[in-house]
């Protein structure tokens, strides 16, 4: 349901974004809201693995498995799960707000959604692992992605980053990465 209303309301607020060049910031904009809202939207899974963690631990005290054995599970069934969400994200906010209509740029919009969420499933899942309960977790993962968003080089550029803290600019889930400029064309154009 949040992935449904998240995505049309995003999708309301940029529904008349310019397609030229003056548009970019707009752009911008969206990607970078889209990445908060899907990072921070995975938090609500944190009470799910605190509660996994107590039988994860006895039964791996006990030999029944080992933890690469539940992530690899974990991993392996959420992603369908995981890949709903994402759909159900990118379709109302990629085709309300006019990106390319282009069926390839929707599947690669749609790919780096899930990747996104998936990726944002398993920082959740690691910070719940080190959290001692729900509050210390909660506050760890606001804290963390709240210093990836600042580091991200969307509001400090990297150049004006104190270099005690420049590895976080490196380090942060929503620094935009080097993507190929035909995929970046294709996807807005």
């Amino acid at each position: 349901m949040q992935a449904i209303v998240g995505g049309f309301g995003l999708a309301s607020v940029y529904i008349k974004m310019r397609k030229d060049e003056g548009g970019v910031a707009e752009r911008l904009g969206l990607f970078a809201f889209s990445l908060s809202f899907l990072l921070s939207s995975t938090v609500e899974a944190l009470p799910i693995y605190l509660q996994e963690r107590r039988v994860l631990m006895k039964e791996s005290s006990r030999g029944a498995y080992n933890i690469s054995s539940y992530m690899i599970a974990n991993t392996i069934v959420f992603l369908p799960f995981l890949f709903a969400v994402a759909m159900l994200f990118a379709i109302p906010v990629y085709w309300i707000v006019g990106l390319n209509p282009s069926i390839a740029a929707f599947a690669f919009f749609a790919f780096v959604v899930w990747l996104i969420v998936l990726m944002a499933s398993s920082l959740v899942l690691f910070l719940s692992a080190v959290s001692p309960d729900f509050i210390s977790g909660n506050s760890l993962i606001c804290t963390v992605l709240g210093a990836f968003f600042l580091f991200s080089g969307y509001f400090i550029p990297k150049e004006n980053i104190p270099k005690y803290w420049l590895f976080m600019y490196y380090v942060s889930l929503y620094r935009v990465r080097i993507i190929p400029r035909a995929c970046l064309q294709e996807m807005i154009s």
